[in-house]
């Protein structure tokens, strides 16, 4: 952490982010490991160039928080293997923390996300649109472009919940992936090709676009951006002034579409994507199951507050959370970074039990049970082997 400070800095002015959106400005930010923050150009520093704090619950992921009230991007050091890497994705936060300060309001509704109709119908047209836009980027084909259009407006008509949820992402997302990747290519553009390739892949790749919906809307929402640098003039600010999606914004720019497509029928390739990410939902259910080390099952009435979206299982009432999850007990809030299983009823927030498990045996003190920096209060608690049952 000690050389990257002065580097951080040499890279982050507004002059440098105007270069990338016009009026872009920096909020505060942070870069963090398991152990402590360096945090910059937040109220904290007091005129200095940064300070150093411990870790907290509040520093997980890398995303966008409110640190003292105060819009602060944040990125974890360890998820990366190169500073150009970890500079490109501090700089997408950093543009939400734009976004924040700017009063954006488009976000998505990430329930509706969580319950996602995957039908081959949907998936089908989704296929042949995804190529469209690909080819429309990458090949320079207007009919492609056009096709794009006409393909998302049937599926607006038929799937209209689904494709509200998906421009939100591409309004919100589409935009900051498009800033991250010229960063990147503003401090290493002889590995640029590679890294937008990256990004783009998921086009093309029509498993990994309906096992990660919304990470395909990254994508979806990036190669927009980039078609609207090819055919529209300092469309930036008219985009954040204006209360289109990224998708009817972009649109806009061609009012005479005209398309010749077919649209596509149910295919064996729809039916087996279902099949596979049913199966691959299946398995992580299976693996969080297998884990080894001691297992907390606990129950009562919690409120889930805070969690990563793009990492996140669900299968029929219950979810993995990968990453982390931030609950409340009652007004009691508690951050968890670490997988865990919840069950809910009808609103995935409301759970109803929560299984995590933990290779150090938990400590019971008084009405507590102690694992990590965590502390539970218990109303009963039974112990069957290597399973704690709490209720809560």
């Amino acid at each position: 952490m000690t050389a990257i400070p002065s580097t951080i800095q040499q890279y982050v002015s507004t002059a440098r982010l105007h270069n990338f959106w016009p009026n872009f400005k920096p909020v505060a930010y942070a870069i963090y490991n398991e152990l402590e923050v360096t945090l910059f150009n937040h109220p904290r520093c007091n005129g200095d160039n940064y300070i150093t704090i411990t870790k907290t619950d509040q520093f997980n992921a890398c995303t966008l928080i409110l640190f003292d009230q105060y819009p602060t991007a944040i990125v974890d050091e360890q998820l990366f293997s190169t500073f150009e890497d970890m500079y490109a994705v501090l700089i997408h936060e950093l543009f939400h923390g734009y976004q924040y300060s700017y009063g954006e309001t488009r976000f998505p509704d990430e329930l509706i996300g969580l319950d996602y109709l995957l039908c081959e119908n949907n998936i089908s047209l989704r296929i042949e649109e995804q190529k469209a836009l690909y080819k429309a980027l990458q090949f320079d084909q207007l009919a492609a472009l056009y096709d794009f259009i006409a393909l998302r407006k049937v599926r607006i008509t038929l799937f209209p919940q689904e494709t509200i949820y998906e421009a939100a992402i591409e309004t919100i997302e589409g935009p900051a992936y498009y800033i991250e990747n010229k960063a990147f290519q503003d401090i290493a553009a002889d590995k640029y090709e590679q890294y937008i390739e990256k990004s783009l892949y998921i086009l093309t790749d029509a498993f990994e676009s309906h096992l990660h919906i919304r990470k395909s809307c990254y994508s979806t929402g990036l190669a927009m951006c980039l078609l609207l640098d090819r055919y529209a003039t300092d469309w930036h600010q008219q985009f954040i002034q204006s209360e289109y999606s990224l998708f009817d914004f972009f649109e806009s720019f061609f009012p005479n579409v005209q398309s010749n497509i077919s649209l596509p029928s149910y295919n064996q390739l729809s039916k087996m994507i279902i099949q596979k990410v049913s199966d691959l939902k299946q398995s992580d259910f299976e693996q969080f199951d297998q884990s080894i080390g001691y297992k907390l099952v606990i129950t009562g009435t919690l409120t889930a507050v805070a969690f990563d979206p793009m990492n996140i299982t669900i299968h029929n009432s219950e979810a993995i959370h990968f990453n982390f999850i931030k609950i409340l007990n009652g007004i009691t809030p508690y951050t968890i970074s670490q997988p865990i299983k919840t069950t809910f009823a009808d609103n995935f927030k409301q759970i109803t039990r929560l299984e995590l498990y933990t290779t150090e045996k938990p400590i019971i003190v008084q009405n507590q049970v102690i694992i990590a920096s965590l502390q539970l209060p218990f109303i009963d608690l039974k112990i069957d082997n290597n399973i704690f049952y709490l209720t809560i």
